[in-house]
């Protein structure tokens, strides 16, 4: 469903794909290229599409958990020989207790006397696991803060003779002072001969099973390790993260010393589980599907694709993993408060037919495309839309090249299979609707408008004087403006701005940069300069007054020296007075909401502009036009629009009511910060006031024009204003300036 088109990690990728599809054939299984995955945009073939048929297959089946058992109390799913067992943990009289049950097709409870006899103290949450290997050997780990202590830390057991015995390691006794917490144990297994293995951060440490001393260690090749490890006889696997956090291999260490790297089948920015069968068979889940790695052959095979599974969708959350020795897998997955034990198994009689494959290109991977394609597939199997992004979740925040985006997306365009549906954020949407490339939209997105079902204020400013629109964005965020000892109003358009700070007796923001307040400001007023091809002077010297004014109270800077940076949300509460945030989504703004109320300020949506995302369109000559449409329709529903992806906030009208109204305390956190005084200070960011989720509504409904993104512009008045706005030009000669480097691009 996802590949990322660009360098070494498409290749690879595709690579991957053509690998696993030799696998697969005649196992029953999907490829891991995935139903339509054939060959890419813009090489010049012509789609042949036929609909696809496969028999045999992974089949999904949902199992209702026991109604007393809650998302938090289950703990661990497991395998103890052919069983599926499951760790569960109980609120007794006296404190926490843990309880096993095994799963046959019904749920029994297991809980040998040892366990019955260990009472634990109780805390808002624990974790605990238990570990077994083949040749009969049992350990317990749980991690909890004890009796009248906040800090957590891990605890260890070697089950013998039906007794719990304490083995925990001494280091993780020992609370590291200068980062106030004890060792986090983040994940434990237990090998054939009785070493066990405990996951950190950047190290694994290898344990005596017997007194639980500390026998080896080893680091992680590069990057840091996962959250997961897994142990099948002797041999260890541990997941790996890049530098971007996104799961991309794995670490297989030999109990001889040597080591070796697997890499995942596919590179995922969110989880990834791992279990090893007897066999040496590897299975590994993630959102982009289920897999299975035989070492002997090196290859991996894609058992379900995650857009197939209830563990696909963006909104859901994994607790746990294990498989059995026939390939069964069962997964503890859930949706909000609600948990579920989903089993997968291989159905030689299961039927999957595809008749249509969309695909859809996009510069950056979404957690809304994600959901909004396995959603439509739900509702319609026969119809796949396969997402193309040239850059993945992981490289969210990394640099991106706009200017490669669009050469590649023109070539696309010129070849004989263009994709479907294209996302045109960052990149000029109305060439392509003049070139006749992209379909009206009008059908889809008026009578949504005109019902009330979207927010016309946000879609509406795509329509063109004749009605006709070709893009419509599914989010959109806005800048923020924070500030202490200023009211809104004061911090609201450039023009308030800069009156007020005109008569400020000290620096709001903090030294800047001739160039950073370019980019902070000439979003709002460059949609303005163009007027019949020509530079409209009036408006460029009203802007530019207004932002000499605001430069001139922040102290200009030719770059900030020692590591110094200009001033952001962070520095409200000490050094800054006014900063800039953007807004994208009701859980986006605990941080910059926290801060409000930690320093007692105000915040308001500056110059009422908007920054329009996921600008969504579809192509004119797509094959399946009309599919296309109505998923493009589905995509504005509330049915994909209710969920928060933290990048936006929706623009379907109830959807932001939702929102508006959602638990967001499972994105609570704490951290510290310098106050005005210089000393550390607590910044709790916690779920805002209902007061503050009713603002930013009002705020989302009152945005009136998108932000003017415009390379050529910005760059022109990089090269033109840090003289005017260091007072060694005269305001007429820097729109002389400016007027000069524009003219041709305008008059274009």
């Amino acid at each position: 469903m996802r590949r990322n088109r660009i360098g070494k990690r498409w290749f690879a990728a595709v690579a991957a794909a053509v690998l696993a599809m030799g696998v697969c054939t005649g196992c029953g299984s999907e490829s891991a290229a995935g139903p339509g995955d054939g060959p890419g945009p813009g090489n010049g073939e012509p789609r042949e599409e036929q609909p696809q048929e496969i028999r045999g297959a992974y089949v999904e089946t949902e199992i209702s958990l026991p109604e007393e058992w809650s998302a938090q109390s289950v703990l661990q799913v497991s395998r103890a020989g052919d069983e599926i067992r499951l760790l569960v943990q109980t609120e007794e009289t006296d404190g926490t207790a843990l309880r096993e049950w095994k799963y046959d097709g019904s749920f029994a409870e297991v809980t040998e006397e040892w366990m019955k006899e260990m009472a634990f103290p109780r805390a808002e949450w624990m974790e605990a696991s238990l570990l077994r290997n083949e040749a009969g050997g049992t350990w317990l780990f749980a991690y909890y803060p004890e009796e009248g202590e906040e800090d957590y830390r891990g605890h260890l057991w070697k089950i013998a003779d039906g007794q719990a015995v304490e083995i925990t390691p001494e280091s993780w006794t020992v609370l590291n002072e200068q980062y106030g917490f004890y060792p986090v144990v983040r994940g434990i297994v237990a090998r054939e001969d009785g070493v066990l293995a405990a996951l950190y951060y950047d190290e694994v440490e290898l344990l005596s099973g017997e007194d639980g001393s500390v026998q080896d260690s080893f680091s992680a090749l590069s990057g840091n390790y996962g959250e997961e490890l897994a142990a099948e006889g002797s041999t260890l696997y541990v997941t790996a993260v890049d530098d971007a956090d996104a799961y991309s291999s794995l670490e297989q260490h030999s109990p001889d010393g040597e080591t070796a790297v697997v890499s995942l089948p596919r590179e995922s920015s969110g989880f990834v589980y791992i279990d090893a069968l007897p066999d040496g068979a590897l299975i590994s889940l993630s959102r982009e599907g289920l897999f299975r790695y035989r070492p002997e052959e090196k290859e991996w095979e894609m058992l379900l694709d995650g857009m197939d599974a209830f563990f696909g969708l963006t909104d859901t959350w994994c607790k746990g993993m294990t498989a059995q020795k026939d390939g069964t897998v069962y997964v503890l997955t859930g949706q909000g408060e609600k948990l579920s034990l989903y089993r997968y198994a291989y159905d030689p009689d299961a039927v999957r037919r595809t008749a249509e494959t969309l695909t859809l290109y996009t510069v950056d991977e979404s957690y809304l495309l994600q959901q909004a394609a396995i959603l439509y597939h739900q509702a319609h199997p026969e119809v796949r839309i396969q997402i193309d992004a040239m850059y993945s979740l992981a490289e969210l925040y990394s640099p991106h090249d706009y200017e490669a985006a669009r050469q590649e997306l023109n070539t696309i365009l010129m070849g004989k299979e263009a994709p479907d549906l294209v996302v045109l954020d960052h990149l000029d949407a109305d060439t392509y609707a003049d070139k006749g490339v992209l379909a009206d939209l009008s059908d889809v997105v008026s009578p949504m408008e005109e019902s009330g079902a979207l927010l016309a204020n946000i879609t509406g400013a795509f329509a063109r004087e004749d009605g006709s629109r070709y893009v419509v964005p599914l989010q959109f965020g806005f800048p923020m403006a924070l500030g202490r000892e200023i009211f809104a109003e004061d911090m609201g358009t450039m023009q308030s701005l800069s009156a007020f700070l005109a008569s400020a007796d000290e620096s709001y923001m903090g030294p800047q940069t001739a160039e950073e307040l370019i980019d902070q400001f000439y979003p709002f007023f460059g949609g303005e300069l163009a007027e019949g091809g020509k530079l409209n002077r009036e408006a460029l010297s009203e802007q530019l007054m207004y932002l000499k004014a605001i430069a001139d109270n922040c102290g200009l800077v030719a770059q900030h020296e020692n590591g110094a940076r200009a001033y952001g949300v962070w520095d409200l509460a000490s050094r800054a007075k006014l900063a800039f945030d953007e807004a994208e989504g009701f859980k986006d703004c605990m941080l910059p909401l926290s801060m409000a109320k930690q320093i007692d300020g105000e915040f308001t949506a500056f110059e009422k502009v908007f920054t329009p995302g996921i600008r969504i369109g579809v192509c004119a000559q797509s094959e399946h036009l009309d599919t296309a449409l109505d998923f493009l329709r589905f995509a504005l529903s509330q049915e994909v629009q209710d969920t928060d992806y933290r990048h936006g906030f929706p623009v379907n009208a109830a959807s932001l009511l939702v929102q508006m109204g959602q638990d967001r305390s499972d994105a609570e956190a704490v951290a510290s910060l310098a106050s005005a005084d210089g000393e550390d200070e607590v910044l709790y960011i916690n779920v805002y006031s209902e007061e503050y989720a009713k603002k930013l509504v009002e705020l989302c409904r009152g945005l009136e024009r998108p932000a003017a993104e415009d390379e050529q512009i910005r760059t022109v008045l990089e090269e033109t204003l840090p003289d005017y706005l260091s007072g060694a030009r005269s305001l007429e000669e820097t729109i002389d300036r400016v007027e000069a480097g524009l003219k041709m691009y305008l008059a274009e």
